[in-house]
């Protein structure tokens, strides 16, 4: 055995092995290196004591502190780690095993992760040293098994333990403390594009993957009957709410933010100014959050009374507990400065140009190119899609207006707008 003299490694349990194993094999020998910390020294006095009581005396070779292991390793046959307390992980394993030496280790702490019992070696008991020697002695009276096992724990090192695996494992942990995790919450989820806050989630996501960002999405469980775990390398988390139309977003976000503050998230960006109460969440967990406010929402026409109240309190509370504000615009920057006294950093909307490649696709319409107006977006009063219709109505204009866009429910407004064009020459709806 090579380790350093101390209780715990084993010296005293090794002699009792020896002692079993010399009374089946008389001519054995068994070596000891290493030496003793500081103020051990008296450990020495008791293997001297052992290896008489014993008999071992002329068996016993005890090397003391050697600079040569691997010379001392080579003459050997089989190595014995016989640690009685776990060893985190021996590196004289890991040599004898680079030696083509089969190891017997005492079952626990880091050596069963080195050694494969009956093919690299053995794992014994600690704590049983005549079935340990029984254990061993099948290996001392086969070289063949020995070589074997020799052979077969060389290979592992090579392929699991070498400096090479070793210095990639490290890399490798190395790089992941320096990923940066980013949890996205507010929206439907991904790759649901309903919004613009659903775009920007997934123009936003799929970029972030590509620099090697960690990107969580929370998404809406309902709106998803395929619930893959990840999609184009974005980690999806679905959590469920309660299915109201004025509600269900902040029921959604609450929890959301819940799950992402107990998460392994560095950094949460919420988007929604009605979120902004749930900031108070990030800033108990310590979690450093950003939150997309987007525009004047007390202001919208589909909020009114105590839905517009909500918004314009909860932007309020957006300024005071998330660590940073995005707005769209230098005007919203002015916006919250001038309401809630708080600054921003102003982060414009992109667009991916493209161009048509394809003319005759339009055709199924009985579209020409340059020969129609265009008008996108969802079917909600503050996009004013009313007055584009009424005033193209106005016109004896000879191009045709198309409008793509709809709402997800039943609306009285987008109702409305449709019941205009039902009798209206040159409108068409591309809503499906």
């Amino acid at each position: 055995m090579i380790a350093r003299v101390h209780f715990w490694k084993g010296q005293q349990y090794f002699l009792e092995i020896a002692s079993h194993l010399k009374s089946e094999i008389k001519n054995i020998k068994f070596v000891m290196v290493g030496d003793a910390f500081p103020g051990y020294e008296y450990l020495y006095d008791d293997i001297k004591a052992d290896i008489e009581k014993l008999g071992l005396k002329d068996g016993v070779i005890n090397l003391g502190f050697r600079e040569d292991v691997h010379r001392v390793l080579s003459g050997l046959d089989v190595f014995v780690l016989p640690s009685i307390l776990p060893d985190p992980l021996p590196t004289t394993v890991l040599e004898a095993m680079a030696s083509e030496k089969p190891v017997v280790a005492t079952n626990h702490g880091g050596a069963p992760e080195m050694v494969i019992n009956n093919v690299t070696g053995l794992l014994v008991p600690w704590d049983d040293a005549e079935m340990t020697a029984k254990a061993i002695l099948p290996l001392l009276t086969n070289s063949d098994l020995r070589r074997e096992m020799g052979v077969n724990g060389r290979q592992r090192v090579l392929k699991e333990f070498s400096i090479g695996d070793i210095q990639e494992k490290f890399s490798e942990a190395h790089r992941k403390t320096l990923i940066v995790r980013v949890a996205i919450l507010g929206t439907r989820g991904y790759p649901y594009v309903y919004s613009g806050y659903e775009t920007l989630v997934k123009e936003l996501a799929e970029r972030l993957v590509a620099k090697g960002v960690s990107v969580t999405v929370y998404c809406h469980k309902s709106l998803f009957t395929d619930r893959a775990k990840m999609k184009n390398g974005i980690d999806l988390v679905y959590i469920p709410t309660v299915e109201t139309k004025s509600l269900s977003q902040l029921i959604h976000s609450f929890f959301s933010m819940t799950h992402a503050c107990l998460s392994d998230a560095d950094v949460i960006l919420m988007v929604n100014s009605a979120n902004g109460p749930f900031g108070l969440i990030s800033r108990l967990f310590g979690k450093p959050t950003a939150i997309n406010v987007d525009g004047m929402e007390w202001l919208r026409p589909k909020w009114k009374g105590l839905g517009a109240k909500y918004f314009k309190w909860a932007s309020r509370q957006a300024t005071k507990w998330y660590d940073q504000i995005i707005n769209d615009s230098d005007e919203m920057r002015r916006v919250y400065l001038d309401l809630f006294d708080k600054d921003s950093e102003v982060i414009a909307y992109g667009a991916n140009i493209r161009f048509s490649k394809k003319e005759q696709l339009i055709k199924k319409w009985n579209l020409n190119k340059d020969d129609y107006y265009l008008v996108v977006g969802r079917l909600i009063p503050d996009n004013n899609a009313d007055l584009i219709i009424e005033g193209f109505l106005s016109t004896n204009s000879e191009r045709k207006l198309v409008i793509v866009g709809d709402v997800p429910y039943q609306d009285e407004y987008a109702d409305r707008l449709k019941s205009l064009t039902d009798n209206a020459i040159g409108i068409y709806w591309l809503c499906e």
